[in-house]
């Protein structure tokens, strides 16, 4: 049984912050900080943080140098971030493979059988150590593979350039990749070429974090199909205001359906994002319509906030139940508001 959140105080700064940062850019979904497992010997820690999106596991190891640590930086991040995280991410694989885990958060029961055929497992080890400005970005494991190392300014930097949770986890597979690349190039960085758009080109003179990350939308082709800046703001807005709501709430009801509802967006990447606003935006301009869409195997209805008000409900259900539709997200929009149930007629 994986327990909650208790005693933050008690955890370092840096394990605070990722909590803070995960739960936040992850939608505060299945979120856990220490969670722990009680075993035959006793109860032992399965990860520093420990996210569940979808079919997706990660698993968070938070390395911090004390500042008034006599062991220089070079042998502290192999000691430390490279070895023993390395042995903390086998101990965590081991336990979810011996155990069937039952994950409570926010009124919610998740119980994980972990097998590699149902679930994806992504290991991260992050660090603060503030006079590391360059570091090995990936350590290969011969057990468990390749997996990314963030110091704790670069992570923070990826939650908040890229616009969801599928973005970020899309974002770490490319980022290893490109640095292995460009690393059997030169030991040291060389000045590459990017293609902006079909016209403009230019030269990144370094594969720090930030010009990954650019990298990454260029060669996503998230440049024109990704959420254009009003629409990125829109979106962040409103997944703000359901964290807002789910932190006030003590309905249990409406919490489970919060949870729902961001559980659908969180599967979204951004050009999900830019399709589904323009299907919104195309709805709200004709009010006596709605509109129907699917993601992700569930169906989305979008009306108009104006027309389709909760008193003229009976009439979209009459449409609905006619094509054997009795549960579905409602999506109701104006040009400036956007909210959404989960409905079941």
């Amino acid at each position: 049984m994986i327990k909650k959140d208790k005693n933050m105080e008690t955890k370092t700064i840096s394990e605070q912050i990722i909590y803070k940062i995960t739960k936040r850019h992850f939608y505060d979904l299945y979120v856990f900080s220490n969670p722990k497992i009680k075993i035959e010997l006793g109860e032992v820690e399965l990860a520093d943080v420990l996210v569940l999106i979808g079919n997706v596991i990660v698993s968070i190891q938070v390395k911090e140098k004390n500042k008034s640590g006599k062991i220089d930086n070079e042998s502290w991040f192999q000691k430390k971030v490279i070895k023993e995280a390395n042995k903390q991410h086998k101990n965590t694989l081991k336990y979810l493979l011996a155990n069937t885990i039952t994950f409570n958060n926010s009124n919610e029961e998740k119980i994980i059988q972990y097998e590699e055929s149902r679930y994806k497992i992504m290991f991260m080890t992050i660090f603060r150590n503030e006079k590391m400005t360059e570091y090995k970005r990936y350590h290969k494991s011969s057990s468990l593979g390749e997996y990314p190392i963030f110091s704790i300014d670069d992570f923070s930097l990826i939650c908040k350039d890229l616009l969801t949770p599928m973005d970020i986890l899309s974002f770490v597979s490319f980022r290893i990749k490109l640095v292995k690349q460009y690393e059997k190039m030169s030991p040291r960085p060389l000045p590459i070429e990017v293609k902006f758009d079909d016209i403009h080109t230019g030269m990144v003179h370094d594969y720090s974090d930030a010009n990954l990350i650019t990298m990454f939308i260029i060669r996503s082709e998230l440049i024109e199909k990704t959420a254009k800046l009003e629409t990125t703001k829109r979106f962040m807005s409103y997944m703000d205001e359901l964290l807002e709501i789910k932190t006030k709430t003590k309905d249990k009801f409406e919490m489970e359906s919060i949870n729902k509802i961001l559980e659908l967006y969180s599967k979204m990447n951004s050009k999900d994002v830019k399709v589904f606003y323009d299907f919104v935006d195309g709805v709200v301009q004709n009010p006596k319509n709605y509109g129907q869409m699917q993601f992700d195997k569930e169906i989305m209805i979008i009306s108009n906030m104006i027309y389709y008000e909760y008193n003229n409900f009976n009439v979209l259900a009459s449409d609905l139940i006619k094509n054997n539709i009795r549960e579905f997200f409602w999506v109701i929009a104006d040009e400036h508001n956007i909210g959404t149930s989960l409905m079941k007629i």
